[in-house]
């Protein structure tokens, strides 16, 4: 049975518990299918266009990151604001968050 997104992010959820987060915190997946199979995941300090990219070039499944690129909510997702353009480069290189 395949390692799946949503077994990645319980996994850093026991690692790293909900009752630890900060008030304002967001946490958790942000983007991608919690049932798609993982095989290779990228660990970043931030999520960037950069590192998206890299993720897609050494075919990573999944970016696992301290700070989310997701932060106060996203009233549209549009390549008008680097929240939009993250999200979308994400979901089109089908790169879970």
């Amino acid at each position: 049975m395949a390692c799946t997104v949503g077994d990645v992010a319980r996994l850093m959820e026991q690692w790293a518990p909900r009752e630890w987060i900060e008030p304002g915190d967001n946490v958790g997946l942000l983007a991608g299918v919690s049932t798609r199979p993982v095989r290779s995941v990228l660990i970043s300090l931030d999520v960037t266009e950069d590192v998206i990219r890299q993720a897609a070039d050494m075919g990573a499944d999944m970016i696992v990151a301290h700070h989310p690129f997701l932060y106060r909510p996203v009233g549209a997702v549009t390549d008008g604001s680097l929240a939009g353009r993250l999200a979308m480069l994400s979901i089109e290189h089908r790169i879970a968050v």
